[in-house]
Parts: C-alpha cells; sequence; structure tokens
C-alpha cells in the first residue's frame, strides 16, 4: 500500500485481526429471528412490519440475519469450517429469565447452535432481569444491575466493579407504570 495503507486502502493503524477480538458478549440477543418471528408477532410486532423492517430490496432476509441459522452451516460441514471456528474468540451468553421480549430459551439454543459448530460458550442466566432492567430500571432504581455487571466481568474480570453505589432517579410507583406501557 501507499502512504501507510494496507491492500485495502485502510490505514495500517486502523487494521485489525478477528484473533484480536477476546471476547463475543452477547446480551439478550435475537439470535433466531425466523424463530422469534412468531413470538414478536404475539406481542404486537406484526409478521408484515418484521418482514418489511428485516428486508433487502423488498426480500424478506429473518434467515439471513439470524446467527443462528448462518452458524448452521459449520454444524453441516464442520471440518470445512474448522479453520473459522479455531479463530473466534470466547462466546459468553447473557440474558435475563424474565425476558418477555426475547425469551431466554432463545439465548439457550443459540449456545447449543454453537456448541454443535464446534464452539466452545458459556451461557449465564439472571433470574428477575428483564430485556430493559439492565438500561432502564436498575438504574432508574439507583440498585445493581446483574447483566451489566456480567458484561464487564468478561471485559475486566481482574478488576471489581461495583455498579450498587447509585442513587434512585424516580420513585418505585413511576418505574412500574412504565413497566405496564413498556412495549418490551
Amino acid at each position: 500500500g501507499h502512504g501507510g495503507r494496507g491492500s485495502r486502502g485502510v490505514p495500517r493503524s486502523l487494521a485489525w485481526h478477528p484473533q484480536q477480538i477476546k471476547a463475543f458478549i452477547g446480551v439478550s440477543g435475537a439470535y433466531d429471528m425466523v424463530r422469534l418471528s412468531s413470538h414478536l408477532n404475539s406481542r404486537g410486532l406484526h409478521l408484515q412490519l418484521l418482514n418489511a423492517i428485516m428486508s433487502t430490496n423488498g426480500k424478506t432476509c429473518l434467515e439471513d440475519i439470524s446467527p443462528a441459522s448462518r452458524i448452521s452451516n459449520y454444524v453441516e460441514d464442520p471440518m470445512k469450517y474448522k479453520h473459522v471456528v479455531d479463530c473466534l474468540p470466547q462466546v459468553v451468553l447473557l440474558h435475563g429469565k424474565d425476558d418477555d421480549s426475547i425469551p431466554f430459551e432463545h439465548a439457550e439454543e443459540f449456545g447449543h447452535v454453537l456448541e454443535r459448530a464446534g464452539i466452545p460458550v458459556e451461557r449465564i442466566f439472571y433470574e428477575g432481569e428483564t430485556h430493559t432492567t439492565p438500561l432502564i430500571e436498575n438504574p432508574m432504581r439507583g440498585s445493581g444491575d446483574k447483566l451489566s455487571e456480567g458484561v464487564l466481568n468478561v471485559i475486566r474480570p481482574d478488576i471489581s466493579s461495583d455498579v450498587n453505589n447509585n442513587r434512585r432517579l424516580v420513585p418505585e410507583v413511576l418505574i412500574r407504570l412504565a413497566l405496564k406501557v413498556s412495549p418490551f
């Protein structure tokens, strides 16, 4: 390359390799949109709208954007993709067991798909956590959040984080009201 640029015109200072990724942390993820679509439909995200959102050039692409579907290729012929699997980082799936938006069973099933492809995975499920508690309810309560703590423990296992030292932002009655009207 010219002027400090790599073969694709990317500055060498920005170049990276997959082996530099130390971990993939999936938090409350939608790993199989094909299987999840009927659940989302039952919660008010109608299939026609979901398919319109998740489309390219008018063609629905739920399977194409679903990691579970993509990983299934590795399951069909694991030796063909061994070089890919061997360079994948640690995989940790974190999910709240009270998540109604994306039930934690989807993370459990995705973990099995990964394992069948030869990819080691750690699954951690949290009692009492929903789809929004790490981002909304727990910070508003000023209480610690188990999912955020789990992410921090993967990123920096050498330090102990304390997410419990915050002050309450709103009364509990407002948080419970918000939970009643939240679509998540």
